[in-house]
């Protein structure tokens, strides 16, 4: 499995090679959902590039109590461990055995009917469940609209569960500004806050 440390300029770049594909095609959405959080700057540079709503939608795992512990201390680990964990995570089928996930829109869901073409994004679709359930939840509120999904990366082990429209990178482990040990994971967090408008 490839490694790939992206810079908010790095990400910002490939991005844009993304929505050129998107141009290619003629698709320009009326709104953009991320799922949170790590997909606010990708939703949000699609949202500016296409001039239209950003709202987020929220599916997590039901995480054993073990990692729970354990993720506050990896922005202290070495970046080699960090690696070898992220890979035997993934090779590991952790994702595909936890299928169970919670959903929560962080938005109006009775608006979504009002959009002919939504946009799903994220960082990265690993197993594909979670993407395929916000999808389909999506799809239960508004059975119209024109869903396409991208994403900077996808595993392989997702082909199976969901088809991602646009996408960059093939199995290649993404650490960016979202990501716990990035450098610039605080003023990413702020940045979440505060379109949340949380911050203090």
């Amino acid at each position: 499995m490839k490694f790939l440390e992206l810079s908010s300029k790095k990400l910002n770049r490939d991005l844009e090679e993304i929505f050129n594909d998107m141009e290619n095609t003629n698709y320009r959405p009326e709104l953009v959902i991320f799922l949170g959080k790590g997909g606010l700057y990708i939703g949000e540079f699609f949202s500016n590039k296409f001039n239209c709503r950003m709202e987020e939608i929220l599916v997590q795992r039901q995480e054993p109590s073990l990692k729970k512990i354990v993720k506050p201390l990896l922005s202290y680990l070495p970046k080699y461990l960090l690696k070898f964990m992220r890979n035997f995570e993934i090779n590991s089928n952790y994702h595909v055995k936890n299928e169970n996930r919670i959903v929560n829109f962080n938005m109006d869901k009775n608006h979504l009917k009002d959009y002919s073409k939504i946009l799903l994004v994220d960082d990265s679709i690993d197993s594909g469940f979670s993407m395929d359930i916000a999808k389909k939840k999506i799809s239960e509120l508004n059975n119209n609209a024109e869903i396409k999904i991208a994403a900077l990366n996808i595993f392989d082990t997702s082909k199976s569960v969901i088809d991602t429209d646009f996408y960059l990178y093939n199995n290649t482990a993404l650490m960016g500004p979202w990501s716990l040990d990035s450098e610039e994971y605080k003023m990413f967090l702020l940045d979440y806050k505060r379109w949340k408008g949380e911050s203090k």
